[in-house]
């Protein structure tokens, strides 16, 4: 064989050798590459989302402190109407209540014709009701249980602001009384401007846009504002891939596409808010991410053929820039984590803690340092530890635990209420690889909720259950009484000369004779009975389960008469004013449902009466006891 042959020959495996280890390793850094890209792209859409998860949960929150003050708006409204109240007295209430008082929305309550007889708040130079209340009555036809409506986006003027109007049917003073009742409208009108100035607390890059539409796809608003002077509120211009995303996921959802409105290619997400007809959108362009091969690949790709070290050297830089690009842009969005006001924590399968964010230190007490690796079950009560299992088993099925209601423990063992959402989270190859939760403190919300209830059922004066509470109990106790044939009593109470005591003295001396009459009623009667305010100086006592013989049974109900009797025409010192009181009592046995609840009220109230004309007369022949008996 010739020397230049053997030469050849001898270099020849090495060369195919070297050639074969120079395409692996690029091949190898290839796909590196490619799969570090797609692991970031799926950071991006996980930052989308929360970040979308956040917006939704703040703009919830705002619009359930609306229709919460709504709310209290028509228990007023009813109580206003129960008692026979002017609509006066009910512009009075409504204007010292302070659940209406919210930034940036404003109140109104008309009347079925649209006519305003109360507002608060910064509004326009005429309530929307001419726009909304036509639309209203003509969807409900005056139905009082249409719960709650949305409107908009809405104008009073060609020139004026856009805004969102949410109202609830109420029934107006004297609408009891009517054949044919009418109801008014309580409003609250919210300027899409201030939904916006939630949105913009959140600081993205340049080209990314947060927008916020109705279900219908109307839009309401965009942050940055497109400068397309086409596009106005109202309009529906949106992606082909948007509306395939609702088609399929109502409620939320992720794409990749161009935004209709300035043609930037974006990750985004969107979500509808809470149970409101509205949409919150987020999108990230993906230029601020490694994407496609650029022609600096292709020959980088090129040249690393002829040299391993060159080719390396240029991958490992490349590598190295997307990096720190991708980190940029995971610490912008990691920093909006951290500045959350909700709790927002990540966790692995097993259950244990793996991000931690400021708010949740805030909320829970414990630090990042003394959460992390350690099990979520440190924040969960002893009874609701199966609850972690239930959630992990839906996080396995990759299913999304929507937002509900639950009890975790602060560090300092103070248990708090919370609203809690947890999606799974996924890697490049879409494997479950743990969770994503949100959690917000609704202690608050829950106390209010819980003042609503206690303006629905309690007398403001006294604490006392009012009338709706006593005809609920009274009906369960004339069920109870059919079911154990046991005999229940009313005691309906009517003080005496009351109205003598408020002329003389004013409401301040009225106000604290109910009060001291509903304590020494509680003090007179069972743990198990009901003292209940009816109205004005009118109390009513309800007895359960007294006995099954009858004559036993009017003993008791006898009996207990004389002792109310007794501690009413005691002494009361109101103030510095010693007063002598007194009170007609009637008393009506029931058993079982065989009288309506009407009847059985209208039969104690006429035993009142007779009790009342019996006293009258005995005190005809005597001076009257009802009056001052020393102011010293």
């Amino acid at each position: 064989m010739p020397p230049r042959l053997k030469t050849s020959a001898a270099w020849l495996p090495y060369a195919a050798a070297a050639g074969v280890v120079a395409l692996l390793v690029l091949v190898l850094a290839s796909v590196s590459i490619q799969q570090e890209r797609l692991r970031r792209i799926e950071q991006v859409r996980q930052a989308v989302d929360n970040t979308t998860r956040l917006l939704e949960a703040h703009l919830t929150d705002r619009l359930d402190k609306i229709d919460i003050a709504l709310l209290s708006m028509v228990e007023q409204a009813d109580e206003v109407t129960l008692a026979h109240r002017s609509i006066d007295q009910l512009r009075l209430e409504l204007t010292a209540a302070p659940l209406h008082r919210i930034t940036g929305a404003t109140f109104w309550a008309t009347d079925a014709q649209g006519q305003a007889f109360f507002h608060y708040g910064d509004a326009p130079s005429e309530p929307p009701a001419k726009v909304v209340n036509p639309l209203f009555f003509s969807q409900t036809q005056g139905q009082t249980d249409t719960g709650l409506m949305v409107a908009g986006p809405l104008r009073s003027t060609p020139e004026g602001a856009w805004h969102m109007v949410l109202a609830r049917p109420i029934r107006l003073p004297g609408a009891a009384e009517s054949p044919d009742p009418q109801h008014g409208v309580a409003y609250a009108e919210v300027a899409i401007e201030h939904l916006g100035q939630l949105l913009r607390e959140l600081k993205l890059g340049p080209n990314s846009a947060l927008t916020l539409r109705t279900t219908d796809l109307a839009l309401l608003y965009r942050q940055p504002w497109p400068k397309n002077a086409q596009i106005t509120i109202g309009s529906r211009d949106v992606s082909q891939q948007l509306l395939e995303s609702i088609a399929t996921k109502p409620s939320a959802g992720s794409f990749v596409a161009r935004t209709a409105i300035d043609g930037v290619r974006r990750v985004n997400a969107y979500r509808q808010v809470g149970n409101y007809p509205f949409y919150v959108l987020v999108g990230l362009p993906l230029d601020e991410f490694p994407q496609d091969w650029s022609l600096q690949d292709i020959l980088t790709l090129l040249l690393a053929l002829l040299t391993i070290g060159i080719s390396a050297g240029l991958l490992l830089r490349l590598h190295q820039t997307s990096q720190r690009m991708a980190d940029a842009a995971q610490r912008r969005y990691e920093a909006i984590v951290e500045s959350s006001h909700d709790a927002i924590i990540s966790k692995t399968l097993d259950g244990k803690v793996s991000s931690w964010n400021a708010a949740a230190q805030q909320m829970f007490g414990y630090s990042a340092a003394e959460m992390i690796g350690q099990s979520l079950l440190r924040l969960f009560p002893p009874d609701r530890h199966d609850e972690e299992q239930q959630i992990l088993a839906k996080i396995m099925r990759d299913e999304i635990v929507e937002s509900f209601e639950t009890v975790r423990v602060r560090k300092d063992g103070r248990h708090i209420d919370v609203s809690v959402t947890i999606s799974p989270v996924h890697d490049a190859q879409g494997q479950i690889i743990g969770a994503s939760k949100i959690a917000r403190d609704i202690s608050r919300q829950k106390a209010a909720d819980e003042a609503i209830r206690r303006l629905a059922y309690r007398d403001a004066l006294t604490g006392l259950p009012n009338r709706r509470l006593l005809l609920d109990r009274l009906r369960h106790a004339a069920a109870m009484s059919q079911r154990s044939h046991a005999y229940g009593a009313l005691l309906f109470i009517d003080l005496d000369k009351f109205k003598q005591l408020n002329d003389s003295h004013g409401h301040e001396a009225g106000d604290a004779m109910l009060v001291a009459v509903a304590q020494r009623l509680q003090s007179a009667v069972r743990d198990s009975d009901t003292v209940a305010r009816y109205g004005g100086d009118e109390f009513v006592v309800l007895c359960e389960n007294i006995s099954t013989l009858r004559e036993e049974a009017e003993r008791h109900a006898q009996a207990l008469a004389q002792k109310i009797s007794s501690a009413l025409n005691a002494e009361f010192q109101l103030g510095s004013l010693r007063y002598l009181g007194g009170a007609s009592i009637g008393t009506h046995l029931f058993l079982g449902d065989a009288e309506d609840i009407d009847r059985l009220l209208k039969a104690a109230d006429a035993a009142m009466y007779r009790a009342k004309s019996v006293r009258r007369e005995a005190l005809q022949a005597k001076d009257t006891l009802w009056g001052d008996i020393d102011r010293s």
